[in-house]
């Protein structure tokens, strides 16, 4: 390179070597004339910058590389001062292809030749703009970053930490923190580890985000997730590391949740796995289980004994580091920790955090509590399906202190439940046991046929007893429906069907009573109780039951039946003969008693006309009620009815069709009629008419017996009405003759004293004559009775018939030796003279009361009794009165339950008092009401009621007698209430 013009003329070595310098400098050199501006001279460093050749440099103007006018000013200050420190400029040069690139020039005067020229330096600063710029953008992006970063050097000091770091670090400001050590922001143990990790990114190997453990300033532990990068400068050498720090404790401690979620349910199907494939799980292992899940160090079941009141701890696990407690923890008495079992009993937990926590309520369990070492438990009821406490599962932590979570709560409900089920399906299995073992004893040992039915596939069993009954072996009837249905009666299949649908469609009781064939072809009554069993959704599927021979029961019943309705038959018939109705009323009534009890198709009764020796039809009964026709008269020897009369002897059959004494067959057929009986109406040897019935099936020799006494006792009521006519005839003759009497006494009294006497004169012989009259009865009566009981001993041979017929004259003898008994008493109570005094009326009726609620013993009647003045009367007659009133009382409310009787007082004047004697008895129609007080009047019937008719005609002879009044006033079904006023001074003789 040659310069001109130098400053020194030795131009020598000294040239050269600044021309070797000048072209081995590596930053661009331009040599610029200063006031032509153009290039003097370029290094290859330059040519090598801007593309163009040394020559081509040597044409060019500096404005042709410079973009902007830097040069002016480098001009300008270089010429103003002297030529020392260079002058920095920045500026844009323009490359040979067009390329604008940044450079930073320095401008200074040649030294080695005339102030004329200047020698620049362009350095090339993109390379350095791109770093800063990136530093820049690194810093601005720390800055507002929302992830924490750090920024350290290589050894490991903290240079900068952005806001983000700083909140996530726990700290306010950087102090403190900047040039510190970044690794002991970590755990001793983690910090080899990160510096492993830092150098193992220096050498170009993909680490990966790593999470450590922060202990922050105020002691808080936090999780944080690091991602290291390697800082580099421009010449790719490693300076220092950006760190990239972000908070992940929420996501670690979600995942730990997440895993411990996971254990749980893990420890729930492993101890559900348990339940389910054993019959006896081991709890000893289900609490092992339970307690590693949730890292308790003891988990244990306490159960209540049935006093309910006493706690039992029944299993128990401990780790290795904690005492078993189950042999101190027994018979524990539960109202120690009342608080607690109200807590569990209510279905909830009992959760203890921190057993120090405890309130004073608790004292005493928590010092047992820290007697065993435990710093936190807790507790969830074990509770049966209708919610009773059968007692709790438990965890104990003896390390630390810790808050109990839902999963573990849950776990230990899932294992209550389940040991709670474990609990029951043991006590189902026993009591299913027992009750095979029952089932078993009941099939060996019981009397019953036992049968179950499938029913939804028919599948039916039969015991061997149900077989045995029928007198089948055990293999000789198959177990099936059908060989039930094949055996059972065709008149009760459809009975027995639809009392099984009404069972198993509305639930009702099952107990039906059939027949069935048994294996030699007798039909046996049999009584089955039998009980269904329904699905959820209330679809029969099963229904199982018993079978009983009642044959035996059946037929007493049918005994039983047949006797009652003898009984009442009898009495019926019985009172109809004691009425006093017309012969034709009386024979009618007991005719329809035929029909109805005996269930005839109809029924007849002649009477001999002795004049005549015809049978005169008198009642008629069931199909036929008409007198007339061939049959109202028969004479004796003609037709069936004719021919009994005639022989005296009944005629019975139970084939009318082809029965020769009756005449009309086909009649018989088209009625249907299967049974005749007949028989003599007798007393005494003496024929006094018939009595027959059809009926429309077979008659029994029950039913035979039961017509021949009827026939007896018709036959005396016959009898009975005949000579009661005859004393109607006497008494009206005897009437006749006294009124003829009063009138010859009337036309002879010509005063009214000889009148009144007279009066009274006939009034004591109609008295003796009525007692005559009723002796003369009376002595008859004993006569018979006397000679039947006679007759009854000579005649030790006779049949039963005879024996029957025996039975009946003592008997109608009886009955009317009472009823002359108490005529006679009604007689005497007239004539009787009155000794009259002052009565205790409420006294005399306390003891009537107290003599009748005695002889109705074990009924339950409530007495209301008022308080009485005392009376003027006859104290014995006055007791006849209330004895036959409450006596009547305590007889017609025989059918109500509780009974009431009240008597009471209900009027007292100045002459009289009036009481009362009420019931709620079945009362009568007052229409009748007139006849209630005539001799032999009665309103009920006697097989209803016993009595004669006497008693309210003598109370109503004894009130007249003492002056006073006696009236009655009732409803059927509603009670009575008898009426009496007597004076309070009662005249003598009345």
């Amino acid at each position: 390179m040659q310069l001109h013009p130098l400053t020194h003329a030795e131009t020598g070595d000294e040239d050269r070597r600044f021309q070797v310098f000048f072209d081995t400098i590596p930053l661009p050199v331009l040599v610029v004339d200063l006031e032509a501006r153009v290039f003097v001279e370029v290094n290859e460093a330059a040519v090598a910058q801007y593309g163009y050749t040394r020559d081509e440099f040597l044409q060019l103007h500096f404005s042709d590389v410079s973009c902007t006018d830097e040069m002016s000013a480098v001009l300008a200050e270089l010429t103003a001062r002297p030529p020392q420190p260079p002058v920095y400029r920045s500026g844009q040069h323009r490359r040979k292809n067009g390329d604008i690139i940044p450079v930073e020039i320095a401008a200074a005067t040649h030294p080695l030749a005339e102030r004329g020229l200047v020698i620049i330096t362009a350095r090339d600063i993109r390379e350095r703009q791109r770093t800063e710029d990136q530093l820049l953008c690194l810093a601005t992006a720390v800055r507002v970053s929302g992830d924490g970063i750090i920024v350290i050097d290589l050894a490991g000091k903290i240079h900068d930490v952005n806001e983000a770091a700083l909140i996530l670090l726990g700290r306010r400001s950087q102090d403190g923190l900047v040039g510190r050590s970044a690794v002991e922001l970590l755990l001793a143990e983690d910090q080899p580890r990160a510096l492993a990790s830092a150098w193992d990114t220096v050498a170009g190997e993909q680490i990966g985000n790593q999470e450590y453990e922060l202990v922050l300033a105020t002691g808080e532990r936090r999780w944080v997730e690091l991602n290291t990068t390697v800082l580099h400068n421009e010449r790719e050498q490693a300076v220092g590391f950006v760190i990239v720090i972000r908070d992940v404790t929420k996501r670690r401690q979600t995942e730990a949740q997440l895993h411990y979620h996971l254990v749980i349910e893990k420890a729930v199907a492993d101890v559900s796995r348990m339940f389910t494939t054993s019959r006896a799980p081991d709890l000893q292992h289900v609490l092992q289980l339970l307690g590693q899940a949730v890292g308790a160090n003891r988990a244990y079941i306490f159960r209540l004994r049935d006093d309910g009141r006493t706690l039992d701890i029944t299993h128990e696990w401990c780790d290795e580091s904690t005492t078993p407690a189950i042999t101190h923890l027994q018979r524990v008495d539960s109202s120690f920790v009342q608080e607690v079992m109200t807590l569990l009993r209510r279905g909830e937990s009992f959760v203890v955090a921190d057993v120090n926590a405890l309130p004073d309520e608790l004292r005493a369990l928590q010092c047992l509590l820290l007697m065993q070492g435990v710093r936190a438990l807790l507790n969830v009821p074990m509770c049966n399906s209708d919610g009773t406490l059968l007692g709790f599962i438990g965890f104990d932590d003896t390390q630390r202190n810790r808050t109990w979570v839902e999963d573990d709560i849950r776990l230990l409900r899932v294992a209550g439940e389940m040991i709670v089920n474990a609990w029951a399906r043991k006590q189902t299995e026993e009591a299913l046991r027992r009750s095979e073992e029952r089932f078993a004893l009941v099939l060996r040992g019981t009397n019953d046929g036992l049968w179950d039915r499938d029913l939804m596939t028919n599948e039916t069993f039969l015991s061997p007893r149900y077989k045995e009954q029928l007198g089948y072996e055990e293999h000789e009837l198959a177990n099936s429906f059908a060989s039930f249905e094949s055996m059972l009666h065709p008149d009760d299949h459809d009975q027995v069907m639809a009392a099984v649908q009404e069972h198993l469609l509305h639930r009702t009781p099952f107990h039906t009573e059939f027949r069935l064939r048994t294996k030699d072809g007798e039909y046996r009554w049999f009584e089955s109780h039998g009980q269904g069993l329904w699905n959820d959704v209330g679809q029969p599927i099963r229904m199982a039951g018993s079978l009983r021979d009642v044959s035996v029961r059946r037929q007493a019943e049918i005994t039983k039946i047949e006797q009652t309705r003898d009984a009442l038959f009898h009495a019926e018939v019985g009172a109809t003969l004691v009425r006093r109705e017309s012969l034709p009323a009386m024979l009618q009534s007991c005719a329809a008693a035929v029909v109805r009890h005996l269930d005839a198709a109809f029924a007849r009764i002649w009477t001999l006309n002795t004049e005549e020796n015809v049978l005169e039809l008198q009642a008629s009964a069931g199909l036929y009620t008409h007198l007339n026709g061939a049959h109202a008269r028969v004479p004796v020897g003609q037709f069936k009815i004719g021919l009994i009369a005639q022989e005296c002897k009944p005629h019975l059959t139970n084939a009318v069709v082809g029965d020769s004494r009756v005449s009309d067959q086909e009649w018989a057929k088209r009625e249907g009629m299967v049974a005749f009986a007949g028989y003599p109406l007798m007393v005494e040897d003496q024929v006094l008419g018939v009595m027959a019935m059809f009926t429309q099936h077979p008659l029994s020799e029950n039913i035979l017996k039961t017509l021949a006494s009827t026939s007896d006792m018709i036959a005396v009521g016959i009898r009975r009405q005949q000579i009661e006519a005859e004393l109607r005839t006497m008494n009206e003759n005897l009437e006749c003759q006294v009124k003829e009497r009063t009138a010859e006494l009337a036309q002879t009294n010509v005063s009214l004293s000889a009148h009144v006497n007279e009066l009274t004169a006939v009034n004591h012989e109609l008295e003796s004559l009525s007692y005559t009259i009723a002796h003369d009865l009376r002595a008859p009566i004993r006569h018979i009775g006397g000679f039947v009981d006679l007759l009854a001993k000579k005649l030790s041979d006779v049949d039963d018939k005879g024996r029957h017929y025996v039975a009946v004259i003592a008997d109608s003898a009886k009955r009317m030796g009472v009823q002359i008994d108490d005529l006679l008493t009604f007689l005497w109570t007239g004539r009787k003279q009155m000794q009259q005094t002052r009565v205790a009326l409420g006294q005399l009726i306390q003891d009537v009361t107290q003599e009748c609620a005695r002889n109705a013993h074990g009924r339950d009647i409530i007495w209301d009794i008022g308080s009485f003045p005392e009376v003027q009367g006859d104290p014995a007659m006055l007791r006849v009165v209330l004895t036959h009133l409450i006596d009547n009382a305590v007889k017609y409310t025989r059918s109500r339950t509780p009974a009431q009787i009240t008597i009471g007082c209900s009027a007292l004047t100045g002459h009289e008092v009036a009481w009362f004697v009420r019931d709620n008895g079945i009362g009568f129609d007052m229409q009748y009401a007139h006849k209630l007080f005539g001799v032999f009047h009665r309103l009920h019937h006697t097989e209803e009621f016993e009595g004669t008719g006497i008693g309210l005609a003598l109370v109503h002879r004894i009130i007249q007698r003492h002056g006073g009044r006696i009236w009655v006033e009732s409803t059927v079904n509603h009670g009575a209430t008898f009426h009496i006023a007597l004076p309070l001074s009662t005249k003598k003789g009345n």
